[in-house]
């Protein structure tokens, strides 16, 4: 603002001093144009009065202009007049533009603060404690909002269920999915429906209820903490089961993705032996998609080398361990995609 009215003051001056200097109050414009920095509406309204009054009084105050009739000075100095007025309509116009726009935005934030905090507390607020399980859930969102999802469930039969989830995009559309997947899930936990059945209801409900651009990959296990065995039921996600021998399993099911298909059926792989030492892993594809500057992932083979590596530490150390190297690897860049994990380490009752 004060350069806009030193510039109107310099031209004034100017004025008064060149011969008929019609020309010389053109640069009143640039004055207006110099309130292009200000957000305030009022400074080129300010400027384009006072740019109006020194180009019309500077025909008055100046020295004698020549031959030139009066008239004529005085059209040309109203052309100049609305020159200004027009620019400083244009400035007023982008300055309100603007300041809705930066209302809109500060809106925009709040909202989505106040809907990233009801999220995080969707997430579990600690971990179950089960003698000879070793459990610990892990989630790092990209951006404010998260598409991922995990949840521990207690299940009929004295069983807990483990649930990792990743819902297609990101944005508040996505989290309000995430909810209704996570309040459908809490519902059937402890129905006599087997864990392929559960997510068949699931998928006709997102089916029912979403777009079609939005769908789900998600993954199911149940654990039965007397016998330590387990099953899940896959939705276009895997999982890995690392052995204590250092032998890893791929743990998945050829079933679509939730919400693509209302003709899509889900089946339960039963009886999986969970012995001491061994670690399941349930993640979504930030971790292994996670890359450095070159563009090369991280990648799977680099998870079992750190799980390798890690030795009998507990499930927590095991995700932060993981969680450190993929962000040593990546170099500083951006995170592109959610990182989700439950790990899930069987010792023996006396470690745990």
């Amino acid at each position: 603002m004060q350069l806009a009215l030193l510039i109107v003051l310099i031209v004034f001056v100017i004025d008064l001093f060149v011969p008929e200097g019609v020309a010389a109050s053109v640069p009143h414009i640039l004055g207006v144009m110099a309130t292009l920095t200000s957000n305030r509406r009022r400074d080129p309204i300010i400027v384009a009065v006072l740019a109006t009054f020194f180009t019309l009084s500077a025909e008055w105050f100046s020295p004698g202009r020549g031959d030139t009739e009066l008239w004529k000075v005085m059209f040309n100095r109203f052309l100049v007049v609305t020159a200004i007025w027009a620019t400083a309509l244009v400035i007023y116009l982008r300055a309100t533009a603007m300041n809705e726009l930066a209302r809109v935005s500060k809106q925009l934030k709040k909202e989505l603060n106040y809907a990233s905090r009801l999220q995080e507390r969707l997430y579990p607020k600690e971990s179950p404690k089960i003698s000879g399980l070793d459990i610990a859930g892990f989630v790092e969102p990209a951006e404010q909002l998260c598409g991922d999802y995990y949840d521990y469930l207690e299940m009929n039969e004295k069983c807990i269920g483990f649930v990792i989830g990743d819902v297609s995009g990101h944005g508040i559309g996505q989290s309000i999915v995430m909810s209704d997947v996570r309040s459908t899930l809490r519902g059937m936990a402890k129905s006599d429906l087997s864990l392929g059945e559960i997510l068949t209801k699931v998928n006709l409900q997102l089916v029912a209820d979403t777009p079609d651009d939005i769908f789900v990959t998600l993954m199911l296990v149940k654990v039965d903490p007397e016998s330590m065995t387990f099953s899940f039921a896959s939705a276009g996600h895997c999982s890995l089961l690392i052995r204590a021998s250092g032998e890893c399993e791929v743990l998945r099911s050829g079933s679509l993705a939730l919400g693509l298909s209302e003709h899509a059926t889900y089946s339960t792989e039963d009886d999986h032996m969970f012995n001491v030492g061994d670690t399941l892993i349930l993640a979504t594809d930030g971790l292994e998609e996670r890359h450095s500057p070159e563009g090369e992932l991280f990648g799977r083979d680099r998870i079992l080398q750190e799980v390798s590596h890690a030795g009998p530490c507990s499930s927590e150390q095991l995700i932060k361990r993981l969680v450190t190297s993929a962000s040593t690897f990546a170099r500083g860049e951006t995170q592109h995609d959610d990182i989700t994990m439950v790990i899930i380490r069987r010792s023996s009752p006396l470690m745990n």
